[in-house]
């Protein structure tokens, strides 16, 4: 008996130090950012101890980091039931990307009480005041989702995303502070400036206090006045920028990190007040142009009736989606009792829009105007952003042509590789002209790199090519669907 003791206490021993060891190398995994390994390793290690509270954290992090978000909820909750390390806010973090905000709220308050026990530091405290605040603010724009027409939605690169805002003649017009004050851009940069209709004042964000707020300007000769901050109702806290003006020079849309954003940069709205002189208190536009990520660049073509604006909400780094929807006269919002839990989630995300498009006739309505206006630009010439043959008989020139969603975003996918086809072919180009002018040696050593690169050359071409029908191929059946119905 005494001998099969020791052999059990042995083996429990060798399990725990495996155990062990297979823990270390699975918390390695994730700070080497490698999460879809991670989260396998903490699966097996659950499998042997489905209660541990180390385990089923660890496991949570690497799904939420890999957005298996139900996963994620499952493991952090018998975490958090342990009150293991942070996962009772983790686990609120998962629950607000979910948008069950009522779960999210009851999770920060009970990670704040625990920290109040436990004598959590101050930065833990405000940490978990702002994420209970955001939720908490959050749960209430879920009371007054708006009603919007979304026309169409196209993802591109950040760097070029004003692009896609074709403002009518009597709104403005919208460009990057580099770009307008001829400046060197950096990568980072992403100051915006407005200039009104008649080019005699702009609205711009600017560096001040370590961040940036906006500024407004007047022309002065062939200059411009030396920039006036705005007033604190709009500069105090956070950062402010994407200035946008209504045509009555008093109602500015703006985005902010500050006070009364839900995660990121959110839109604001106010007005000046001629009785008061002074700005109204800044308005958060709410659901859906808002959302937990950033949102920003709230641009109204008043003549046309049409909106614009811009959110890196479910998109990789660098990316942007821009939505074009129709401004509703006045604000509607659903009845959350009268709607699906899920449906309401969709309206709120735009996750879907075409789901929960309120009228298809707004949708078809607006739509028409965005054309006519890209037709109108240019002095009455229509604006050719590139030319597309789709078949025989249709020609595309704008990302606006597309009827199928599908086949517009793999046309901007098909840009994208141009773009990287033509920046690998100048590569070429400039190996082979050191090529030419080498020695024999220096050949030799440069020869496999310009075959490889060839090989790459040609491999994206193919690509290109395949991609191209594909485009033409969802266009085509989207437009014979259109017909046959």
């Amino acid at each position: 008996m005494k001998k099969l003791t020791t052999a059990l206490a042995i083996a429990l021993c060798a399990c725990a130090t495996v155990c062990a060891q297979s823990f270390s190398e699975a918390k390695a995994l994730y700070s080497k950012g490698e999460y879809g390994k991670a989260k396998t390793a903490f699966a097996k290690l659950l499998r042997k101890s489905p209660s541990s509270a180390a385990y089923n954290y660890w496991h949570g992090l690497a799904c939420l980091k890999t957005n298996d978000l139900e996963a994620a909820a499952g493991s952090l909750e018998k975490a958090a039931k342990r009150k293991y390390a942070d996962s009772q806010f983790v686990l609120g973090r998962v629950n607000t990307i979910r948008y069950d905000f009522d779960a999210a709220v009851g999770n920060f308050e009970t990670y704040a009480e625990q920290l109040d026990k436990d004598k959590g530091s101050a930065d833990e405290r405000a940490r978990c005041d702002l994420a209970l605040r955001q939720a908490k603010d959050a749960r209430m724009m879920m009371l007054g989702v708006e009603r919007v027409n979304v026309i169409d939605s196209v993802v591109m690169d950040k760097a070029d995303f004003l692009s896609i805002y074709r403002l009518g003649g009597g709104a403005g017009s919208l460009h990057s502070y580099a770009g307008f004050f001829g400046v060197q851009r950096d990568s980072a940069d992403e100051r915006v400036v407005y200039e009104t209709e008649l080019r005699n004042a702009i609205v711009y964000s600017d560096w001040h206090d370590g961040g940036l707020a906006l500024y407004r300007s007047s022309r002065d000769g062939a200059g411009w006045t030396a920039g006036r901050i705005m007033p604190a109702e709009i500069t105090s806290g956070g950062s402010q920028n994407y200035p946008y003006l209504l045509s009555d020079g008093l109602t500015i849309y703006y985005a902010s990190d500050g006070e009364g954003s839900i995660g990121g940069y959110d839109i604001f709205v106010t007005a000046y007040s001629t009785a008061s002189d002074s700005y109204m208190q800044p308005q958060n536009v709410g659901m859906p142009f808002n959302s937990i990520y950033n949102d920003y660049m709230y641009a109204i073509d008043e003549q046309n009736n049409l909106g614009w604006f811009a959110s890196d909400r479910y998109q990789p780094e660098g990316k942007v989606c821009v939505y074009v929807f129709v401004p509703n006269d006045s604000k509607v919002v659903y009845d959350p009792a009268a709607i699906e839990p899920d449906t309401l989630v969709r309206a709120a995300t735009l996750v879907g829009f075409h789901d929960v498009q309120p009228s298809q006739e707004v949708v078809a309505a607006g739509l028409q105007r965005l054309k006519d206006v890209l037709a109108s630009a240019g002095q009455g010439e229509e604006r050719v952003d590139f030319v597309f043959d789709i078949d025989d008989t249709r020609t595309y020139t704008s990302i606006y042509d597309f009827m199928s969603k599908e086949a517009q975003d793999l046309f901007v996918k098909l840009g994208k590789q141009r773009e990287d086809l033509a920046g690998l072919r100048r590569k070429l180009d400039d190996m082979r002209v050191k090529f030419h002018s080498a020695s024999d040696a220096q050949r030799e050593k440069m020869r496999p790199s310009i075959i490889d690169t060839e090989r790459r050359v040609e491999e994206m071409r193919r690509e290109l090519e395949r991609l191209t029908v594909q485009v033409r191929n969802a266009e085509i059946t989207k437009l014979k669907t259109m017909n046959a119905s």
